[in-house]
């Protein structure tokens, strides 16, 4: 199905499933329930497609125009959408787990991502300023060199979470879970981490491998007590054994993270001598 012509065609409910796709014409097509799993296509034009509901798991979309698609409640784990335009798009709630989404523009105050399942995904160097990133899970997410200036990613769980390099500047992550993430080098100058989570929560008196010497139940247990618990509703997360759960339980890096006067930490935290203040 190489450049084939299917603009404004009614697919809705068709199994496209690893078919060869590239460069087909799909705008303005209907494509609401589609399986598409594992489908490759790239450089396919899909403007103005209505994609609710369909299964894009695996799905190639490197280098495809999406802007002005419907995609609410579609699947798109593991896809990939390297280069592509996402820009504007409603994708609050979406799955995208292990989705690779580097180089992909999400820019704009338009583009909702709030509450979108995108633990595990690539989103290195990611365009994303001034979108709408809200209590979304990023567990374990690459966003290293991300552009998120302006954006509100209040309530978001980071943990274990890549943020080297990001553009943060004047970001909103009040109330964002940041245990193990690694912000080193990233862009904090304005941004408001007021009620943001920096400190891996210990109970008083606890030694440092308080948790390291838990397991089981136990451990899920007492991390539940903590606000690592905010990250546990991740099932991804839930699912991880603790060789690689263990490790992130520790403090947000900070070394030569960038951060101003108007940068806003969270009540009594302590910079570390490793962050740089600069205007």
């Amino acid at each position: 199905m190489v450049d084939a012509d299917l603009h404004g065609s009614d697919l809705s409910g068709a199994s496209v499933v690893e078919a060869d796709m590239e460069g087909s014409d799909l705008n303005n097509s209907i494509l609401v329930g589609a399986k598409f799993t594992g489908t490759f296509l790239r450089n396919t034009n899909m403007k103005g497609a209505d994609l609710r509901g369909a299964d894009l798991k695996s799905a190639i979309l490197d280098r495809v125009d999406l802007t002005e698609t419907d995609m609410r409640g579609a699947n798109l784990d593991s896809s990939s959408l390297i280069g592509s335009n996402l820009g504007g798009l409603n994708l609050s709630g979406v799955s995208m787990y292990e989705a690779n989404l580097s180089g992909a523009d999400i820019s704009g105050t338009d583009s909702n991502l709030s509450g979108a399942a995108l633990s595990f995904a690539n989103l290195s160097g990611t365009k994303l300023p001034g979108a709408s990133i809200m209590g979304a899970w990023l567990n374990l997410t690459s966003l290293e060199g991300a552009k998120l200036k302006s954006a509100n990613l209040s309530g978001s769980t980071f943990l274990g979470a890549n943020l080297t390099g990001a553009d943060l500047s004047n970001s909103k992550l009040n109330g964002a879970m940041l245990i193990g993430a690694d912000l080193s080098g990233a862009d904090l100058r304005g941004a408001d981490l007021s009620g943001a989570v920096l400190i891996m929560p210990f109970p008083n008196g606890a030694d440092s491998d308080y948790y390291q010497n838990l397991s089981g139940n136990e451990l899920i247990a007492e991390l539940a007590k903590t606000d690592v618990l905010k990250a546990l509703y991740d099932p991804e997360i839930l699912e991880l054994n603790e060789v690689r759960l263990k490790p992130l339980l520790i403090d947000a890096k900070l070394k030569g993270t960038v951060y101003d006067s108007n940068t806003k930490w969270p009540e009594g935290y302590e910079i570390p001598p490793t962050a740089v203040q600069k205007q």
